[in-house]
């Protein structure tokens, strides 16, 4: 009951303790800054009221962190951020601060997202070390000491009087000093800790303007006055021009008396007579008298108009009396600074003015590529003013930029582009403006910063659920960064395979399938010709290696194809698709292979029920001498018609050799020769037996042939291997 009486009777002393409305004028004097400061004033009534919310949640252990939306109970020590004063738990503000940590160490806080220093548990005014001890007459996480935290942002000098408390304090109930309104006409005060940025007393201000002779009629305000804004006639100092200008434009004359007429400069020539009588001032509409003549002869000095010169020089026994007596001229340059200001006079040493400047100027366009020339007196009419902008603004060429823009990815499209000609881009014309739109490192969002070089930063969204594994064992706590890989969890996977298997060796959890299983069973393999031993359970496909041999629609032959899975039809064309639905049963695509006449079998595709096609045989046949040592490939000759080439003198001369050979006993009729051949052309032969066959019928064509060199094809380490051994065995017959 006590504790509920302290949550009612604290309210009521924030309540007591805060601002009240400070003394303002009428509504209709009020004025923005006016309206600034009670809408301050609201905002602070809003911050006590956050202050009794905390106090009434904490006691009623209502209030959540904001990090795991637990209830803050009593005994959990806790975390109190000093900006936007949300409560945490100090557990989860730690693991917060490790996740989010920037260099320097500081990071930010949940709820506001301001910079704080190591968070540590302590109670709301930071003067105890740890969570207090509960004490059922204070507030929850309340030591009890006089707060004594000064009012930040504040100009008030007084500490808080009240009990350790959560929340922002209450304002200073002291008052201020007397202050003056902004006119000095009347006395106000405020509040100690109240932001006072001036009062308006909502009279005319009345203060004496800046040109001295009317008064402010504004209603009485911050800041120097504005600039008298009354219209009166007003003549020039040269008396040549009268016309309506604002009184305080220019300034008096003589401060002494306000009321004196208001004067301009028209920037005009004065043309006043000057004191000699002969000559007009050249200066600008001045005030005051004009200077003297400077053709005089105490003010024109003792050289020659182009001042190189000494007048004594010139004419030693001259002497000027009059402004109007002639000045000697040299024979020099004048070379005095033309009005332009840009080029000096070529002329001879002359008296009175310089000539207009004769130069010419070659202005560019904005981006440099293009020029004109202009006059130097049509740019430069006078010396301080300059037409160069102005005349270069008017030139554009139809010339495109195409510079990369500061991305390096996209050129720049605009014609006569100024950023071309100044490479350091003041105006930020070549500032890429579309968005970047890569894919960023997280894979699931894109960049959405300007187009720009290098790499994307990281991804900036995050979830606020916890992620836990398959196996629920290992859970990854928020915040959780786009992104950031999972953790790898330390416990075997609890999945279950389809098969029913389970491992040897036992995987950890992990997300998605399991890998395949290895455990080895038998299956049937893809045509059923047996059943395979020691095959992955994994393996769906499993061959024997042997000829399918099932048979085909055609009933005449058996799939040639190994062990395969699915029908053994072969791939037709589109005519012998028509082919084999015209006939009675199907053709499977497989040459016909039926005995011919000459002995080949039919090379055309299987036709079941028709008799084989009547056409030429295309395979080639070889016919040899009589003595069989020359041949010749020629077409299929059949059966019926043997033929044989005629021996040519070599053959004619071998057999008369071996015949003589024979007559003198030399060489046995009859030749028997028993060879040995190696492991090696064995195993080879037994491997491979159309390579060997290939190999064979080479050698014999080359020792038939008149050749004395045999070349072979390209051969790997074995098959050379193989030849040379085939050759000594073919040395041992010759």
């Amino acid at each position: 009951q006590r504790v509920q009486n302290l949550s009612q009777v604290q309210p009521r002393i924030l309540k007591r303790t805060d601002l009240s409305q400070p003394n303002k004028p009428h509504a209709k004097h009020q004025n923005p800054q006016e309206i600034q400061q009670n809408a301050l004033a609201t905002l602070k009534q809003g911050q006590a009221e956050l202050a009794t919310k905390i106090m009434e949640e904490l006691v009623h252990n209502t209030y959540e962190c904001m990090v795991c939306f637990e209830k803050i109970s009593k005994v959990n020590p806790i975390w109190s951020c000093s900006k936007c004063f949300a409560l945490f738990h100090i557990a989860c503000v730690i693991r917060w601060h490790k996740k989010s940590q920037e260099e320097g160490g500081k990071w930010k806080c949940p709820g506001c997202r301001q910079f704080h220093q190591e968070p540590k548990a302590s109670c709301f005014c930071q003067k105890s070390v740890g969570d207090p001890p509960l004490d059922p007459y204070l507030i929850p996480h309340s030591c009890g000491e006089v707060c004594g935290k000064m009012r930040d942002e504040t100009p008030c000098p007084h500490p808080c009087s009240l009990l350790c408390h959560p929340g922002p304090c209450p304002p200073c109930p002291s008052n201020g000093p007397i202050k003056n309104c902004f006119c000095g006409k009347m006395e106000y005060r405020k509040r100690c800790s109240e932001i006072d940025h001036g009062m308006s007393c909502g009279e005319p201000c009345e203060k004496l303007l800046n040109c001295g002779r009317h008064e402010c009629e504004a209603i009485c305000h911050n800041g120097p006055c504005q600039p008298c804004d009354v219209e009166m006639e007003q003549t020039c100092y040269c008396g040549k021009i009268t016309e309506t200008r604002v009184c305080g434009s220019e300034p008096l004359l003589d401060e002494s008396n306000p009321e004196d007429p208001r004067y301009f400069s028209c920037n005009n020539v004065c043309g006043k007579d000057l004191s000699c009588g002969h000559h007009q001032c050249r200066d600008t509409c001045h005030p005051g008298p004009c200077n003297p003549c400077p053709l005089s002869p105490g003010v024109w000095g003792s050289y020659c108009p182009c001042g190189k010169t000494s007048l004594l020089l010139l004419a030693p026994n001259y002497m000027r009396k009059a402004c109007t007596d002639p000045i000697p001229v040299c024979r020099e340059q004048c070379n005095k600074l033309l009005v332009c200001g840009k080029h000096r006079c070529q002329s001879t040493c002359h008296n009175g003015d310089c000539p207009d400047c004769s130069a010419t100027i070659t202005i560019s366009c904005p981006c440099g590529k293009t020029s004109e020339s202009f006059p130097c007196k049509e740019v430069f009419p006078k010396a301080n003013v300059n037409l160069e902008k102005t005349l270069s603004a008017s030139i554009h060429c139809d010339k495109p930029c195409n510079t990369l823009k500061h991305c390096g990815r996209h050129t720049c499209n605009r014609r006569c582009c100024p950023a071309n000609k100044d490479k350091s881009d003041p105006s930020g014309l070549h500032l890429c403006k579309f968005v970047c739109g890569k894919k960023l490192k997280c894979g699931h969002h894109t960049c959405e910063a300007l187009c720009h070089k290098g790499r994307c930063g990281r991804c900036m969204n995050a979830s606020y659920d916890d992620r836990s594994c398959p196996c629920g064992k290992t859970v990854q706590q928020a915040p959780i960064s786009c992104g950031e890989p999972f953790p790898h969890c330390p416990y075997p996977c609890i999945q279950k395979r389809e098969c029913g298997h389970h491992d040897a060796q036992s995987h950890l959890c992990h997300f998605g399938a399991c890998p395949p299983c290895v455990v080895l069973v038998s299956k049937h393999c893809m045509g059923g010709h047996e059943i395979r031993k020691n095959v992955p359970c994994h393996v769906d496909k499993v061959s024997c290696g042997k000829a399918c041999g099932k048979p085909m629609r055609c009933g005449l032959h058996s799939c040639n194809q190994l062990c395969h899975l699915g029908a053994c039809e072969n791939g037709l064309t589109i005519e012998d698709e028509k082919h084999r639905q015209s006939t009675i049963r199907s053709s499977c695509g497989q040459p016909c292979g039926v005995p011919q006449s000459c002995g080949h079998a039919c090379s055309a595709l299987c036709h079941p029920g028709k008799p084989c096609p009547d056409t030429p045989c295309q395979k080639m046949d070889k016919i040899y001498c009589a003595c069989k040592r020359l041949f010749r490939e020629v077409p299929c000759l059949g059966r019926s018609n043997p033929t044989q080439i005629p021996c040519d003198e070599i053959c004619h001369l071998n057999e008369r050799n071996k015949r003589l050979a024979e007559a003198f006993g030399r060489i046995p009729k009859t030749a028997k020769h028993n060879i040995k051949y190696s492991e090696l052309l064995l195993g080879i032969a037994k491997a491979c037996p159309n390579f060997v066959q290939m190999i064979e019928q080479k050698f014999e064509d080359f020792i038939k042939s008149k050749h004395l060199i045999l070349e072979m094809p390209l051969l790997d380490k074995v098959q050379k291997t193989f030849v040379c051994e085939l050759a000594r065995s073919y040395s041992c017959l010759l």
